[in-house]
């Protein structure tokens, strides 16, 4: 059932003549937005490093540029809207184009629910780290560490799902981004316990920027791909 909605309702125009939904030129360039909502985050990213007075790019979390008290929340917050909504769009822009090919209809899908369960980053942030430390951290910090993980699911799903979507030299890059993904990952998880009791954390910012900004890269270069191929 949820096959057959979303095949309607996201349909395109066909080759034949017949109408769809969504016209098939709008859904492809829809699914360019992958490409700038990459752009976007780094600009961002940067931006918000910059604007933190004592912030490390190379030690501290992308997370803490949004934490409660941060100085860039509202910053970040504000552009995250911008983000979100190219998500959408980026999401929309695959299943318009997808037609009958499976593996473009999940990475839709799991574009979709990502966009969609991120808004809850806006309701979950984490507390800075002396907070944490001084144990004033709450729900709101379990919550993100839970977001994390469901995110970190999903983009594996995605790379996963579109490895089998455009052949063999895209296959290879997508099963190198979810290693590269799964090695980093690894390695910035043993530091996580340090960030909560406001401890050093050496090279964690860029760890942590190689698996978020490495997953966000594959998007990018996914949207080009399927920009030129659908």
């Amino acid at each position: 059932m949820l096959r057959h909605w979303g095949h309607q309702v996201f349909a395109t125009g066909h080759g034949d003549g017949r109408a769809g939904v969504i016209p098939h030129a709008t859904a492809r360039r829809l699914v360019l937005a992958g490409a700038v909502m990459f752009v976007l985050y780094i600009a961002m990213d940067v931006t918000a490093s910059i604007l933190y007075d004592g912030y490390s790019y190379r030690d501290q979390t992308i997370s803490e540029l949004s934490a409660i008290g941060a100085p860039t929340r509202t910053f970040w917050l504000s552009v995250s809207v911008a983000y979100v909504a190219l998500s959408v769009a980026f999401a929309v822009g695959v299943l318009g184009v997808a037609g009958e090919r499976r593996a473009l209809r999940i990475v839709g899908w799991l574009l979709l629910i990502t966009a969609v369960t991120g808004v809850l980053w806006w309701i979950a942030p984490m507390h800075r780290r002396e907070v944490l430390a001084a144990d004033g951290g709450d729900w709101r910090d379990t919550m993100h560490l839970a977001m994390g993980g469901l995110t970190s699911g999903l983009y594996f799903g995605m790379a996963g799902a579109g490895a089998f979507a455009f052949g063999r030299w895209f296959r290879w890059s997508s099963l190198a981004t979810i290693a590269v993904m799964l090695v980093f990952g690894a390695i910035m998880n043993t530091q996580v316990p340090a960030v909560g009791e406001n401890e050093p954390t050496e090279w964690l910012g860029v760890v942590e920027r190689i698996v978020v900004e490495g997953g966000m890269l594959w998007q990018a270069v996914f949207a080009i791909v399927a920009y030129r191929r659908v």
